[in-house]
């Protein structure tokens, strides 16, 4: 089966690839993880707008700007990602960036 990384921007991955490293000063956070790889991003995008057009739908929006002033949009603090769940991502151990740069402790 076929993987694909999947990462935050201030994890070490995303410091190394985008920024050359993680400054002394500072410490990664998050962390990279393999996904299953489920075929080209445009089916993805497709469902995700067809749920906009279910939702415009729903309440009424004739136009995508039209959604923020027939709906009331409410903070979810917890929920379940389906993303970062144990059967599906596979975490990759990153290396701490200040032994690799000293050799160890």
């Amino acid at each position: 089966q076929k993987f694909k990384s999947f990462y935050g921007m201030s994890s070490d991955t995303a410091m190394k690839k985008h920024v050359g490293g993680v400054a002394e000063y500072r410490s990664s956070e998050g962390k990279t993880v393999k996904v299953p790889y489920r075929g080209p991003v445009d089916e993805t995008i497709r469902d995700i707008l067809g749920g906009i057009r279910s939702a415009c739908t729903y309440v009424g929006a004739a136009e995508l700007r039209e959604l923020p002033k027939r709906t009331t949009f409410i903070r979810v603090t917890q929920q379940l990602n389906q993303i970062f769940a144990p059967t599906q991502a596979h975490t990759e151990k990153e290396p701490d960036a200040k032994r690799q740069k000293t050799g160890g402790d």
